[in-house]
C-alpha cells in the first residue's frame, strides 16, 4: 500500500509540476535566446599580465524538475553547483539549465532544437523518468531517447547520459526493460554515462525534499558530485580538447 501511495505522489508532483515549476521559478530557466553563442570572455594569463580573448563554451543540462532543481533556490540546482566547480578549475564553460519540472522524453524531443540553438558542446541528458511514472512503454522511451540522441550527434555535440531507474513498484518485467535503455544507448553512441543520477539520494528522506521524490539542498551537493565525476573526465579528455 506504501509503495502504490508513492508511485501516486511521484505522478501528481512531476506530472503536474510544469505549470508550477515555470510560474514560482521561471528565472531559472535559461532560454538559448538569452545566450549568446560564442560569447567571450577576457581573462589574464602567462606572467606577462597580457590578457587573451577566449570563447566561452556552453554545457546545457537538459531535463525535467531533476535538472531544473524543483522548490529550491536557483543556486541550489545541480547545475549552478557545477558551473562554482567549473570556475574553481578556471575552465572557460558555461553551464546552461534547460531543465523543465514535468518534461518527458516526448516533450524533450519537441524542444531540442530550442536547445540546439545555444550552440552547445556538451549536454547532459537527463530524461525519462516522469515516462515511466505514466507508464510509457520502454520502447517508446528509447525512440524518443534515440531521436534526440541523433540530434545530437549530427551537431556533434558531446553527451553525457544520465541513467534513471523505474519504481519496482512497476513490474519487474516494466523495471528490467526501463533501466537498460541507458547502457543500451550509451553503448550504442559511445556516450560517457552515469549509470544512476540519483545514486545515494534517492529514497534517503534526510536528502530530500518533503515530498520524498526532489533532492534537497544537500541531495543536491550529491548529485552535483555524481554528475562531475564523469564531466570532469569528459572535459580532460584529450580527445574532446581544443
Amino acid at each position: 500500500m506504501k509503495n502504490i501511495y508513492f508511485f501516486l505522489l511521484l505522478i501528481s508532483l512531476l506530472g503536474a509540476g510544469s505549470f508550477f515549476y515555470l510560474k514560482r521559478n521561471s528565472s531559472q530557466i535559461i532560454t538559448p535566446q538569452s545566450v549568446t553563442p560564442g560569447t567571450l570572455n577576457i581573462k589574464n594569463e602567462g606572467n606577462n599580465g597580457e590578457k587573451v580573448i577566449k570563447e566561452e563554451r556552453i554545457i546545457v543540462a537538459f531535463g525535467d524538475s531533476l535538472t531544473a532543481g524543483y522548490n529550491l533556490p536557483e543556486d541550489s540546482s545541480y547545475p549552478v553547483i557545477l558551473q562554482k566547480k567549473i570556475q574553481e578549475k578556471n575552465l572557460n564553460y558555461r553551464v546552461i539549465n534547460a531543465g523543465i519540472s514535468g518534461d518527458t522524453t516526448t516533450g524533450g524531443l519537441a524542444r531540442i532544437d530550442w536547445v540546439l540553438k545555444s550552440k552547445p558542446e556538451i549536454v547532459i541528458l537527463e530524461l525519462g523518468a516522469n515516462d515511466a511514472f505514466r507508464l510509457v512503454p520502454p520502447e517508446k522511451i528509447r525512440e524518443n531517447l534515440e531521436k534526440i540522441l541523433e540530434k545530437l550527434s549530427q551537431q556533434k555535440v558531446k553527451v553525457l547520459l544520465a541513467g534513471m531507474k523505474a519504481p519496482r513498484n512497476l513490474g519487474v518485467d516494466y523495471a528490467e526493460q526501463f533501466d537498460q535503455i541507458y547502457p543500451d544507448l550509451a553503448k550504442k553512441y559511445d556516450l560517457a554515462l552515469i549509470p544512476f543520477f540519483l545514486n545515494q539520494v534517492a529514497m534517503k528522506p534526510e536528502l530530500n525534499l518533503e515530498d520524498g521524490i526532489h533532492p534537497n539542498e544537500k541531495g543536491y551537493q550529491i548529485v552535483a558530485d555524481t554528475v562531475w565525476r564523469s564531466l570532469e573526465k569528459m572535459l580532460k579528455d584529450k580527445d574532446f580538447k581544443r
